[in-house]
């Protein structure tokens, strides 16, 4: 079960894709957070990391947020529809 916090903090990702901002997605991630990804590189490691996959995602989808079931909604510049999908881990 999640924490108040984790709630908040989970609250606030979804919120930051949404806005598309990228320093607040990042600053819901552990400064060693890992994440395993499907596309692009397989592992993005660190803020840093972190933000430039954001951006790089941001960049191809002019509109893009991540919903509560963990699929990401976009719509690419040549307006087509996009919807990734996210399985989250924590330990």
């Amino acid at each position: 079960m999640y924490s108040r916090y984790d709630r908040h903090t989970i609250a606030a990702f979804f919120a930051a894709t949404r806005a598309m901002d990228a320093d607040t997605c990042v600053s819901t991630f552990a400064t060693a957070t890992l994440l395993e990804v499907p596309m692009g590189p397989r592992q993005v490691y660190g803020h840093a990391a972190i933000r430039h996959f954001f951006e790089q995602i941001l960049a191809t989808l002019p509109t893009f947020g991540i919903t509560a079931d963990w699929l990401g909604h976009g719509v690419s510049a040549t307006r087509l529809a996009v919807t990734l999908s996210a399985l989250m881990c924590s330990r």
